[in-house]
């Protein structure tokens, strides 16, 4: 038995394993980001502010381009820093891209003080106002609308890109009314905009 296995030893082939290793330099850009002090301001009505003043960009690959909404009240919404006169608070979404299609988003919101009550210049009256409950939601929501009685006040619902994507006119406002929106949108954020034709609003809309 035991020269057997000698003999069955010497037969088989010598076997040689070889092992490489591959070195890989990846060149990974830094990661696309944003670095900014305040995400909020306030101003008077009437009055104009330039959108994240200190807002910088970092990271990513290339140029970058940039998309604010809403855009009606804006004088350049592909620029980093438009100049906003919003008539009434508002929150605006801002969407960074670079060259390889990276992405991120922002808020900021510009809070609008109301005149002083009896001034010459500005008379006192209601002004349009949109309470959106509950907030964020999953779809089905409250809008609380009040203001100066109108033949027609419109909501719109627009996505981030400032797309509308549903509307619905109310005839005969008569100054205060309560609406239900149920919209079968995905997750995200969403923009609803309120217009009596004399005065427009802006507010965010989240869905879960």
């Amino acid at each position: 038995m035991k020269s057997w296995f000698l003999v069955l030893f010497w037969l088989l082939p010598a076997v040689t394993l070889a092992q490489r290793v591959l070195y890989l330099d990846v060149a990974q850009p830094p990661e696309l980001g944003f670095v900014m002090g305040c995400q909020d301001t306030t101003i008077s009505l009437g009055s104009q502010v330039t959108l994240g003043g200190d807002l910088v960009i970092s990271g990513g690959t290339g140029e970058y381009t940039f998309l604010w909404s809403p855009a009606s009240s804006l004088d350049n919404p592909l620029t980093l820093h438009p100049v906003a006169n919003p008539t009434d608070t508002t929150t605006y979404l801002l969407t960074v891209t670079d060259q390889q299609g990276c992405s991120f988003q922002l808020t900021y919101t510009v809070h609008v003080k109301p005149p002083l009550v009896g001034h010459p210049d500005h008379p006192a009256r209601p002004r349009l106002q949109a309470v959106v409950y509950p907030h964020p939601g999953d779809g089905l929501f409250k809008i609380r609308l009040s203001g100066n009685p109108a033949p027609m006040v419109t909501l719109s619902i627009s996505d981030h890109t400032g797309k509308v994507i549903n509307k619905r006119h109310i005839g005969n406002f008569p100054g205060y009314q309560e609406e239900e929106l149920r919209l079968r949108l995905p997750a995200g954020f969403y923009i609803l905009s309120v217009d009596n034709g004399t005065e427009q609003i802006s507010r965010p809309l989240i869905i879960r």
